[in-house]
């Protein structure tokens, strides 16, 4: 972000705060909140993006208010997301805060709605306590500790081999840990047998009958799970948007119908978690938008918990409220999605040829917060530092200066940073 885009973010967000204020009698502790709150959410995730906002007052000094961001698709305005307040018990309007502005210009998230799950207040509905599992001398996944809230997409991040399935599979009930344990609800042990019904799992391939229509096979999930209104799997065939295929047989599908139609077996029982491995693996672009919309929609009206494994990460950015990084069995990082955008957020980018040493030069200087992103170089977050000056220090050091710019990193930079990676290794 530059000085000048920053500049215009602060202004905005002055604006939001003299629109409330004028129009209030006083701003007391209640207001203040539901400002930082508008304000926080502007000013870190939906730059850039026109919004709205709405505060009503009541009789008991009490307020609620709500903050929606739209953007523009052709003519038509279309709303990208909302946050929602509520600092009220009783009462009634005594009126509305109306106004409307348009931020700076950050670059949004493309073609989906922003997500906004990631209060720490949420409680958690599956967490994980040194999860583990060991396949002879061979250990997949060590001490994994996930804290995944409510409601939300949560992005569990690795290369192929990382981890992500033997979690995903521990975490469905398919595999038994070898050590450590994990609660749903806040149940575990014995007492988990009941939560793992309302845990719906899509693993690797669908097991579907090649022979047999898309209702044929879930019909016999849902009698399985005593579900017996036809009306009911229809209406779980048309949200996977295989409504119309008819008794068109499974083994005629293209790859991408039989991972919805596996998405439908997954939904059957109304499940309050999701665990989905690699559900957009293999799809077109087309498949893979339409996936990711379905996903938005479970999270954000069903307020189903989503847990999604992918090296896709362009993808994961789009969708996820927080994130989990895998790396040889490990969990090495776990953040919220606004965490992830503060972390990746401008900094000086350096490229040498040799980081290592380039580090402990200017760690020697006295200058911190440096991480390293594999083959992208050094990330330094001190963005008032003279980028003259480190140039010449590393030159002095015999170190030679490649490139030295200042910008965010992606989400794939940020992950070879943390991992320690040069290469992407099945990473997009």
């Amino acid at each position: 972000m530059s000085c000048e885009d920053f500049r215009r973010q602060q202004k905005a967000v002055e604006e939001l705060h003299r629109g409330i204020i004028d129009k209030c009698e006083c701003m007391d502790e209640l207001l203040w909140q539901a400002v930082i709150a508008f304000q926080d959410y502007l000013f870190y995730t939906a730059s850039g993006l026109p919004f709205s906002y709405i505060v009503k007052q009541k009789r008991d000094g009490n307020y609620s208010g709500e903050l929606v961001v739209s953007r523009k698709e052709g003519s038509k305005t279309v709303t990208r997301s909302s946050i929602q307040l509520a600092f009220h018990r009783t009462g009634t309007d005594t009126g509305a805060i109306k106004d409307s502005g348009e931020m700076g210009t950050r670059t949004p998230i493309p073609d989906t709605q922003i997500p906004i799950k990631e209060s720490e207040d949420m409680e958690y509905i599956l967490t994980t306590n040194n999860l583990s599992k060991r396949y002879g001398s061979v250990v997949a996944a060590d001490k994994v500790n996930l804290h995944i809230r409510k409601g939300e997409i949560y992005g569990l991040i690795g290369k192929n081999g990382a981890g992500k399935t033997t979690v995903l599979r521990m975490l469905s009930g398919l595999a038994i840990p070898t050590s450590g344990s994990y609660s749903i609800n806040g149940k575990s042990g014995k007492e988990l047998s009941g939560e793992l019904s309302k845990v719906g799992a899509l693993i690797e391939t669908p097991g579907v009958y090649p022979n047999r229509s898309a209702l044929e096979n879930l019909k016999l999930k849902c009698m399985a799970l005593g579900i017996y209104d036809k009306n009911y799997m229809k209406k779980l065939l048309e949200l996977v948007g295989l409504g119309k295929t008819g008794k068109k047989k499974v083994k005629e599908f293209s790859f991408g119908m039989k991972q919805r139609l596996g998405l439908a077996l997954a939904l059957a029982g109304n499940p309050d978690i999701l665990i989905l491995d690699e559900p957009i693996n293999g799809l077109d672009p087309q498949g893979i938008a339409e996936i990711r919309e379905i996903l938005l929609k479970l999270s954000g009206e069903k307020n189903i918990t989503i847990l999604i494994s992918s090296h896709i990460l362009d993808e994961l950015s789009k969708i996820a409220h927080s994130y989990g990084i895998i790396h040889e069995g490990r969990l090495i990082d776990e953040m919220t999605a606004r965490q992830l955008e503060e972390r990746c957020s401008e900094a000086i980018i350096l490229r040498t040829d040799d980081n290592k040493k380039a580090e402990e030069i200017l760690q020697s200087c006295g200058i911190s917060n440096i991480s390293q992103m594999g083959e992208a170089g050094l990330r330094i977050g001190d963005m008032s530092l003279d980028t003259s000056k480190i140039v010449e220090k590393l030159v002095y050091g015999g170190v030679g200066v490649k490139e030295i710019t200042s910008r965010g990193v992606s989400l794939e930079e940020y992950y070879l940073g943390v991992t320690g990676g040069g290469k992407n290794d099945g990473l997009n």
